[in-house]
């Protein structure tokens, strides 16, 4: 039996870069929503734009949309490796029934030429169809007639 590829603990190493990017990811957008409505709701003064201590208020906590974007990309990096297996699986089973339709239809001889199809060496030739086949064949690949 063919031993796994993986960790021993892959399934719990998947799980804490799962939480780990959601957590982070959690932090990022709690970072963002403060700085975003701290931009957006501060007193810019524009019942009275000549007073001087209305102008005097501005936005404090801006810095926190530097602070969200490690935590961001931190989270994103966990979440992708902790669903990379998950991702890969679904892509590969999108494309596979494609790639082996695609090597089916090469190998029956209908695609471009004999692509993907190795002669044989040597062996006889079929009287009925003209395939060649193994050396110790009793019976045709192509057309399954009797080989003399």
């Amino acid at each position: 039996m063919v031993a796994n590829p993986g960790y021993a603990d892959q399934r719990s190493k998947r799980l804490v870069l799962r939480v780990v990017g959601v957590v982070a990811m959690t932090i990022a957008l709690a970072l963002t929503t403060i700085a975003l409505l701290d931009f957006f709701t501060f007193d810019s003064g524009f019942a009275d734009p000549f007073s001087d201590e209305a102008m005097s208020a501005e936005p404090t906590k801006f810095w926190m949309f530097f602070l969200a974007l490690p935590f961001f990309v931190a989270g994103a990096a966990c979440l992708q490796a902790g669903f990379l297996g998950a991702a890969s699986r679904f892509a590969a089973g999108e494309t596979m029934p494609v790639a082996r339709d695609s090597m089916e239809y090469l190998t029956r001889g209908q695609g471009l030429g004999n692509l993907g199809r190795a002669e044989p060496a040597d062996g006889p030739y079929c009287r009925g169809c003209g395939t060649r086949n193994d050396t110790d064949a009793r019976f045709c690949d192509g057309c399954g007639q009797g080989l003399a």
